[in-house]
């Protein structure tokens, strides 16, 4: 009988393990092209991202806002500077009314 030693590059795979690593997987794509449309169209790309929180707001019965309201909380300390990140100038963390 023979071993092989073989060595297995799987970083291009992209299996979810379970269903959280699928709805991570794709916040991060969504997150990604929101962040390539801001570059060229800030005030669409926050059009979106708005339309976006309001949905996610209204299926999850109010409960979204007030876990983005709580995690705001929590990071209070941490200074937001779109100055010093590109990928995010041009969108506010205030909703637009």
């Amino acid at each position: 009988m023979t071993t092989i030693d073989l060595t297995v590059d799987d970083a291009d795979i992209d299996v979810p393990i379970d269903d959280r690593d699928e709805g991570e997987r794709k916040a991060l794509k969504l997150a990604d092209a929101l962040r390539t449309v801001a570059v060229s169209n800030p005030a669409y790309a926050q059009m979106l991202l708005d339309e976006l929180v309001e949905s996610l707001d209204e299926v999850l019965e109010g409960r979204f806002r007030d876990y983005v309201e709580a995690v705001r909380r929590e990071c209070k300390d941490v200074p937001l500077s779109t100055e010093s990140d590109p990928r995010i100038a041009g969108i506010s963390s205030a909703r637009n009314s």
